[in-house]
């Protein structure tokens, strides 16, 4: 080997070993850094609320709301909501209503968060939980949400629901009464009946021992009834599938829409007066059926 070919070797080590060096001080002022940083937050509380604010928008600020209402021979709950999910929970051991609320405001709106007020009391014979959401530009309450957590001594007489937007679920109570103007409502163990208003959304319910009324179903949902002891009635079915299942009575449907409708071990008799353009199917009904022909394939006017 020549001098001129030692004398690139040597280069050629020499910027390797300046490679090495740079990479492993990297290396460590990574390493460095990224434990500082988990330290800082481990240690500093205020810093994790901050980081949980930029990386969550839909919840910059939150308010907790607490109320506890003596039964006092009150037979039936009302719940009033704007905005946010809400549910109903039937608790053994119980004498009183407690209320859980959690207000969670959107980033234009959290300045508004401690302006929502939960009230709740007596009228009548029965308890009203109702939450007042503040105007926030044009709208009531834009951009802020109520979540409800109630809990109710079990097998409690009656619950009326009446939430314009978010999801509703109830168990363990008597008999329900809903309004959900654009959500899902959702329930199981009812020892009464169910009768739901209006709906825009969903509808699950599972273990009911009395009758089940719908009025008019509007939305692209689901509307899944299974293990009603008594009968079913839904007026007008403007949603996406239903499944009517597990039936103790009789099922009767005004319209089943332009949704597929898949009915299955009834003991009454099935009942559908129109069928605007879904398919219909039809297993086991120990009564008489009555149902018209699928007509071919149409638009949904109301699509």
């Amino acid at each position: 080997m020549n001098y001129h070919d030692e004398l690139e070797k040597q280069k050629r080590w020499f910027w390797l070993r300046i490679l090495s060096m740079l990479t492993v001080v990297w290396a460590r002022v990574v390493l460095v850094f990224m434990i500082s940083v988990l330290m800082l937050m481990i240690l500093s509380p205020p810093v994790v609320g901050i980081y949980r604010s930029i990386t969550d928008p839909d919840c910059l600020n939150s308010v907790l709301h607490n109320a506890a209402i003596d039964v006092e021979g009150a037979s039936v709950l009302r719940v009033v909501n704007g905005r946010g999910d809400l549910s109903v929970l039937g608790r053994p051991g119980l004498t009183s209503v407690h209320v859980e609320g959690q207000v969670c405001a959107e980033r234009g709106s959290a300045f508004h968060a401690e302006s929502v007020v939960l009230n709740t009391g007596h009228s009548g014979e029965g308890i009203v939980v109702s939450v007042f959401m503040p105007r926030t530009g044009s709208r009531i309450g834009n951009g802020i949400e109520m979540n409800l957590e109630i809990f109710v001594p079990e097998g409690f007489s009656g619950v009326v629901v009446d939430n314009e937007e978010g999801s509703a679920y109830v168990s363990g109570i008597g008999e329900l009464r809903a309004n959900v103007g654009y959500g899902s409502i959702g329930a199981s163990d009812i020892e009464g009946g169910v009768i739901v208003e209006s709906l825009e959304g969903s509808m699950t319910l599972n273990g009911v021992t009395g009758d089940v009324a719908a009025g008019v179903i509007r939305g692209y949902g689901e509307v899944s009834l299974s293990g009603i002891s008594g009968n079913v009635a839904i007026e007008d079915n403007r949603n996406g599938p239903t499944i009517i299942s597990n039936i103790g009575g009789d099922v009767t449907v005004g319209s089943s829409g332009y949704g597929r409708l898949t009915v299955r071990n009834v003991a009454g008799n099935l009942s559908v007066a129109d069928n605007p353009g879904g398919d219909i199917s039809v297993e086991e009904v120990e009564g008489f059926v009555q149902v018209p022909e699928t007509p071919e394939a149409v638009e949904d006017p109301g699509a």
